[in-house]
């Protein structure tokens, strides 16, 4: 009878604590950025298509060229021009700062925008998310050959999961909230950077709960303003290249 009760005693204990989680994550949750203490607007630029985005995971014309040395496609080229013609008009008295991620076609469509004649910020924190041996497989792949893998990162989610030699969601969090403690307040800031990092960037300046996080990443060459409001930042897409 004494046992009984303490299996009794021990499930209302589980269930009570399963409540609480459950509490715990109906609840809208963001991490505490210090808005005031940042700039009053990013602009930020999704880089042109590159050789990687145009071929796609099934071309493995680009296996022996590191990811990061990519360069861009006759279509990121043209788009360059588009992106250029935009934000010089737009634009005019350019920015308080500008940066660029260590990736090759960040740099590339930066130079292609602005010329020679403005040197950016090369700031590793602004790099893709980078999933490691993972990178360039697609999900069925993953499956195939990492079945082990492939069900962890189905356990654990995609926030919590670390990829062999890569990061999880949350490392890419991480690095983006060491690179906004770093900034100035200041007036303007431009970003030449990459589609998935700013799903986490917007997630973060927007304050929005991971549950209503959209990881789409905007089209290659998109201009998109972050523009302080009160506590948060207020999201456009200003300019999508053809």
């Amino acid at each position: 009878m004494e046992q009984k009760l303490q299996v009794t005693s021990l499930l209302q204990t589980m269930l009570s604590i399963s409540d609480t989680v459950q509490l715990q994550r109906s609840v809208t949750m963001h991490v505490n950025i210090k808005i005031k203490t940042l700039p009053k607007q990013f602009i930020f630029c999704r880089h042109a298509e590159s050789i990687g985005n145009a071929r796609g995971l099934d071309d493995n014309s680009t296996k022996d060229t590191a990811n990061h040395q990519f360069g861009l496609s006759p279509k990121g080229q043209r788009q360059v021009e588009q992106v250029r013609d935009f934000l010089r008009h737009r634009f005019s008295n350019g920015f308080s700062e500008y940066y660029v991620s260590s990736f090759l076609r960040t740099q590339i469509t930066f130079q292609g925008v602005w010329g020679k004649d403005i040197s950016p910020y090369e700031d590793p924190r602004l790099d893709e998310w980078w999933k490691g041996i993972f990178h360039s497989l697609t999900k069925e792949e993953i499956a195939e050959h990492y079945p082990v893998e492939s069900a962890t990162l189905k356990r654990e989610g995609w926030y919590h999961y670390r990829p062999p030699q890569g990061e999880s969601g949350k490392d890419v969090e991480m690095r983006i909230l060491s690179y906004l403690n770093s900034l100035n307040p200041t007036e303007s800031v431009f970003i030449s950077g990459h589609g998935r990092w700013f799903c986490f960037f917007k997630r973060l300046l927007l304050k929005l709960p991971r549950e209503r996080m959209n990881l789409e990443a905007p089209k290659n060459g998109s201009v998109i303003s972050l523009t302080k409001n009160g506590s948060k930042y207020e999201s456009n897409v200003l300019f999508t290249p053809k």
